[in-house]
């Protein structure tokens, strides 16, 4: 038992070690953030000094990456409040709804792995939900927030011509997301966030 024990200690040493590799030949910006938590390196240090234990990388979200990303494609605005992304305004009500689930959920599955996932679901049960909310009452010239639920539902609901309906990810499905690890390498959030 003991033996297994160490042996996968050691395996998690490598593959730290490696994790660390890569992180150093990274520039600047693309630096992962779980290797700059304190608790990481503490964690590292502990498999470093060889002390048997059943400890896992910790994983957490870069939320300085995150907001910047967000203001930079005005939903949010400088004092981390949801706007209005008006430079979509000109697209459908349906299309609107549809970038901002495509958002949504490339920021979801992103980031299901992460050990502060919890910020990343407040991050789209709120900033994505409200910028939306704001956008479609900026596009409909609607006086408030409130009209724009009382006139399409909390879950902002719309049919496009041909009859197919899209609505707004619904954020109590959100709030049941658990944390995973979800396999696929062509989730590319950023790219989401900037296509229109």
């Amino acid at each position: 038992m003991k033996e297994q024990r160490r042996s996968s200690s050691n395996n998690m040493l490598i593959i730290v070690k490696k994790l660390l590799e890569i992180q150093d030949t990274l520039p600047d910006d693309q630096k992962i953030s779980y290797m700059e938590s304190k608790i990481s390196r503490a964690r590292i240090q502990v498999l470093e000094d060889g002390v048997v234990h059943s400890l896992r990388p910790f994983v957490v979200i870069n939320m300085d990456k995150i907001y910047d990303k967000l203001k930079a494609n005005y939903i949010i605005n400088v004092k981390k409040n949801p706007a209005s992304k008006s430079n979509i305004t000109a697209i459908s009500n349906y299309n609107i709804i549809r970038y901002f689930n495509s958002v949504a959920l490339g920021m979801l599955s992103y980031f299901r792995c992460a050990d502060d996932f919890f910020r990343m679901k407040s991050i789209v049960n709120w900033f994505i939900r409200y910028s939306a909310i704001s956008t479609i009452k900026h596009k409909n010239k609607l006086a408030s927030r409130k009209m724009v639920l009382e006139k399409y539902g909390h879950d902002l609901t719309f049919t496009n011509q041909e009859g197919h309906t899209v609505s707004l990810v619904n954020s109590l499905e959100v709030r049941r997301l658990r944390k995973d690890f979800l396999i696929n390498p062509d989730i590319d959030w950023e790219k989401k966030i900037d296509q229109i």
